[in-house]
């Protein structure tokens, strides 16, 4: 497999519709499908601006375009998400 980074692109305004706020709680549960066959490694967002990160393995780029737009967030227009190659190069060891 490979890592591939998700980066979804906007954020959720104050403004937003309860569509958009929907659609948001379908990507977090999307999310969270992806951990038990392994395919979503991390997800997370910076605490100053909300910027998000996915890092997901997929076996090819196909697959990771795949489960990008496969979440409701990606397909409903509240995000657009940019996918890019990742190569982890340092990490903490698990004890």
């Amino acid at each position: 497999t490979k890592p591939m980074l998700i980066l979804p692109l906007g954020k959720l305004e104050a403004a937003a519709t309860d569509e958009m706020k929907t659609r948001i709680v379908m990507h977090f549960d999307y999310l969270k499908t992806l951990l038990p066959d392994g395919k979503l490694v991390l997800a997370g967002m910076s605490t100053d601006d909300f910027t998000e990160i996915i890092l997901i393995e997929a076996a090819d780029r196909e697959e990771a375009e795949r489960i990008m737009t496969s979440d409701p967030a990606v397909s409903g227009n509240v995000y657009q998400a940019e996918l890019h190659p990742f190569r982890v190069v340092l990490s903490r060891q698990e004890p």
